[in-house]
């Protein structure tokens, strides 16, 4: 079905086709045009290569490294390409965990399982001993979340208000002796 065809259908008057005749290209001027390119980029690129160290750092011709890349000016090494490290180790972890989303609890719980079994068979002060000596770090961050969760349990007294401080009991033996 045609456009025409297709607006007709419907009661609108249908699109009609460009009348314009078709542009003829002469295959001499494609490729002179072509070669003259080709011969502008290959002049540019020598006038870069070119230069040596009295030009700005900017303009200065870099080595060229293994696979045509150039090295930066800074340090020597080819430049960069793709993603950093950590944003490619963040995607991995996202993938894996939208493609199986159990994964990384049950990797969570068998560590659990597994410290715990090691705190039961080997005791609590070889079992902590050998985390101080592996994994330092993580255990003072550890004992600094258990510090701040024991804390917020059992509160600082200054934080009570002024009859809370009291012995209850006490105002209880007070107020019989007065009344």
């Amino acid at each position: 079905m045609s456009y025409a065809e297709y607006g007709s259908l419907y009661g609108k008057p249908g699109v009609q086709p460009l009348k314009s005749p078709a542009r003829v290209y002469d295959d001499a001027e494609t490729e002179k045009a072509v070669k003259s390119l080709l011969q502008e980029t290959a002049a540019k690129h020598a006038a870069l290569d070119q230069r040596g160290f009295d030009a700005p750092q900017s303009q200065r011709a870099m080595p060229l490294r293994k696979g045509g890349a150039r090295a930066s000016a800074s340090t020597g090494r080819a430049p960069r390409r793709g993603p950093s490290l950590k944003l490619s180790g963040a995607i991995g972890l996202l993938a894996v965990t939208l493609a199986f989303p159990l994964l990384l609890p049950a990797l969570f719980l068998l560590c659990l399982v597994a410290g715990g079994i090691a705190w039961a068979v080997l005791g609590r002060d070889k079992a902590e001993a050998m985390a101080r000596k592996r994994a330092p770090r993580l255990v003072r961050g550890v004992e600094r979340l258990k510090a701040r969760v024991t804390e917020m349990i059992a509160g600082e007294p200054h934080e009570l208000p002024e009859k809370m401080l009291e012995d209850p009991f006490d105002r209880l033996a007070e107020r019989l002796r007065e009344g």
